[in-house]
């Protein structure tokens, strides 16, 4: 009996493991191609591609490969950013870089608007997801717009906001939900212990019984106690999970 409760106690530990590592909300892998630009600085364009990586972070719908690892591939296989105006191209430095989809651009000035102009790529079938653009009346708009074209690509609803309050809003949130549930999780570890040694009492007497209105007595107490016990240690466990991957969201901002 001892034998079974152990092997259950492991089970459930390592079942709640694996819950927790796949109830993790699933973002896919997106890499950002330096945008191509037309009658635009290659300086501006750099910049305008660094801001909409950041718009495309804040929507939280990929997990967006940083620009160093893409500079990284470029500078070991002494590729240039000219070369990606090939779209076959394009998508084997996605494919280098473990990418499940890419995002293709170009920034354009004509007859005194700008435009940029942006598409999804799928890199396993090459085809295209979404595609959208944006179009102001200065460059300097344009470091604003990128976040309505970010938006866009990511399927949601842009509204404007202060970036910064919504950013502390979101992150003190993360914080507070992540310190509940690591209270949580270590009360319930803690209760864990004590229904513990509660069955190990119960058992014991079980054993050094020979009363039979006590022998059932005792084994119901310890079928009680080792309920608890899991019960406690799957909360326990949940609840730090849980805390460990707010507290890591919290750095995502």
């Amino acid at each position: 009996m001892k034998h079974y409760r152990y092997t259950v106690f492991v089970f459930i530990y390592f079942f709640l493991c694996l819950f927790i590592v796949h109830s993790q909300e699933y973002l896919p892998r997106i890499a950002v191609i330096p945008f191509n630009y037309i009658n635009i600085s290659k300086s501006d364009t750099e910049i305008i591609t660094g801001l909409f990586e950041i718009a495309l972070i804040r929507t939280g719908a990929f997990g967006v490969i940083e620009q160093n690892l893409l500079n990284e591939i470029l500078e070991s296989q002494a590729y240039s950013i000219s070369d990606f105006t090939d779209e076959k191209f394009a998508i084997e430095v996605g494919k280098l870089l473990s990418a499940e989809q890419i995002i293709l651009g170009t920034l354009s000035s004509f007859a005194g608007k700008y435009v940029l102009y942006a598409k999804i790529i799928d890199v396993a079938t090459g085809k295209n997801i979404r595609a959208d653009r944006v179009q102001t009346e200065s460059l300097e708009k344009m470091t604003e717009a990128v976040d309505v074209l970010a938006s866009k690509l990511a399927g949601i609803t842009y509204q404007k906001v202060d970036i910064e309050d919504k950013v502390f809003r979101i992150k003190k949130a993360r914080s507070i939900g992540g310190w509940i549930a690591f209270s949580t999780g270590v009360v319930s570890l803690g209760l864990s212990g004590l229904f513990w040694y509660l069955s190990n009492e119960a058992f014991n007497d079980y054993n050094n019984t020979n009363v039979t209105e006590d022998v059932i007595e005792y084994r119901r107490k310890t079928q009680l106690y080792d309920a608890l016990t899991y019960s406690a240690v799957g909360v326990g466990v949940l609840g730090l999970g849980i805390s460990i991957s707010l507290w890591r969201k919290k750095f995502q901002y």
